[in-house]
């Protein structure tokens, strides 16, 4: 068994016993956007934390240069379709846009579930995610590192990268 780990990559571990290739799953979510030029950064982000609140599966603000050569950002939403009338009304009742573009979207999403390493600061919880060529991938969870590094008083990254060194594949239970 071979591991690799760098700061901001995440752990993968290859195991002799691969997942089947037949474990991911494919799903038809809805990405939702819209290009805001004129509505602050503030504001921007009290509609993000509105759709995360609300059940968004990814919101992202990218920077964006539009007609004019004005700056703006692109405000995208990754949600349920049982979620888009929900996810849309936000849009339109915290910012200022005119109009919702909508599509539905293939995603695959990749096998996976928690778990917990025993780091120098504690137990901190975290995804393990499995590949079908039998990579494990580990990612801590960002609320479990800010709660531990707030409480120690330790840079956040000291916790992540904890986590990181105290993953042990052969630990992880396949089912």
């Amino acid at each position: 068994m071979s591991c690799a780990c760098s700061w901001g990559s995440h752990w993968r571990a290859r195991r002799s016993n691969p997942v089947p290739r037949n474990r991911s799953a494919y799903w038809r979510p809805t990405w939702l956007e819209t290009n805001l030029d004129d509505l602050s950064g503030e504001m921007v982000g009290y509609c993000a934390d509105r759709l995360w609140q609300a059940g968004a599966l990814d919101v992202a603000t990218p920077a964006i240069q539009m007609k004019k050569g004005r700056r703006g950002v692109r405000l995208s939403v990754l949600c349920r379709p049982a979620d888009v009338e929900t996810m849309e009304a936000i849009l339109f009742d915290e910012t200022t846009t005119l109009g919702i573009r909508r599509s539905l979207v293939h995603r695959r999403v990749l096998p996976r579930r928690a778990h917990w390493v025993q780091t120098a600061y504690g137990p901190v919880e975290g995804k393990v995610a499995f590949l079908a060529d039998g990579t494990l991938r580990f990612a801590p969870e960002y609320e479990a590192c800010r709660r531990i590094a707030s409480q120690r008083d330790v840079p956040l990254r000291a916790v992540y990268q904890a986590a990181y060194e105290a993953f042990r594949p052969e630990e992880v239970e396949r089912g």
